[in-house]
């Protein structure tokens, strides 16, 4: 039964594989540092991170961190090309 649950995992798609961990966490206990948190805090914090990574860099060498990171698109992985 559980090798016929694993095979069924490649027919999930990202969303529901992310639901299947969370589930899955949440019966061994495992929480997760966001749970709980409306997604006003979440972006409050995210936005705090983000200054803090900011800090201490220069705004030409702030420049070039964000040049490298808009230099090259990458399309993201497709899962479904490689189904049957």
């Amino acid at each position: 039964m559980l090798q016929e649950m694993i095979q069924q995992l490649d027919e999930l798609s990202p969303e529901e594989r992310n639901e299947l961990r969370r589930a899955i966490d949440q019966l061994d206990g495992v929480r997760h540092p966001n749970d709980g948190l409306s997604p006003s805090e979440r972006v409050h914090r995210l936005h705090t991170a983000a200054d803090a990574i900011r800090e201490g860099f220069t705004d030409e060498e702030w420049a070039e961190v964000e040049y490298a990171i808009n230099a090259e698109y990458i399309e993201p992985f497709d899962d479904e090309q490689w189904k049957d």
